[in-house]
């Protein structure tokens, strides 16, 4: 579930190099993989609490979140300036139905985080120093640079693997796997 977002974007993870933030961001997707695995679809679709995403919700949303970061990230860095638009990540979930989706349907979206992270890494891996100041205002979060979404969504991705191993604690099936990112932005 989200939670309410500050003003201002917070330096939480400034102590983070910019290798060692690539490094947890670009394997992402292979640990998604790897906290979902053997979960049955009933186990997949079960809300650990009333109210609270299942695991194949917080799959979902990671993808299109990530599609999400892609147009921001390429925002920023082409068109530095514009606004970038906030979205409703709860009306996301439910508009688009997310824990009705299939086993095909989580597939898709684990491989297009896959595909979009891979893409985007690549572009991170080109930024110069110029490209990590590169910013755009967010009316939520302020002025957001290139480092800032390389911070968001390396978290972000820890985030809900953290909320996915709570579930399947929840939901007896119980994972020992380590957050690597444990520091939260918000």
């Amino acid at each position: 579930m989200p939670a309410q977002v500050p003003h201002g974007f917070p330096d939480t993870l400034a102590a983070w190099s910019v290798d060692d933030l690539l490094e947890v961001y670009c394997i992402a997707p292979e640990r998604y993989r790897e906290v979902i695995a053997g979960l049955t679809p009933e186990e997949l679709t079960q809300r650990p609490e009333p109210g609270e995403w299942s695991v194949i919700e917080v799959v979902m949303h990671v993808a299109d979140a990530e599609a999400v970061a892609a147009h921001r990230i390429r925002t920023i860095w082409a068109e530095p300036g514009n606004t970038l638009s906030p979205y409703n990540e709860d009306r996301w979930s439910r508009e688009l139905r997310y824990n009705e989706a299939s086993l095909d349907d989580l597939e898709d979206a684990l491989v297009l985080f896959g595909a979009l992270r891979s893409a985007t890494t690549r572009l991170f891996r080109m930024a110069t120093e110029a490209d990590w100041q590169k910013a755009c205002p967010h009316p939520e979060w302020g002025q957001l640079t290139l480092r800032n979404m390389l911070d968001l969504y390396t978290e972000h991705g820890e985030r809900h693997i953290e909320q996915i191993l709570a579930a399947r604690h929840v939901i007896g099936r119980v994972l020992d796997y380590q957050v690597l990112i444990t520091e939260r932005l918000y």
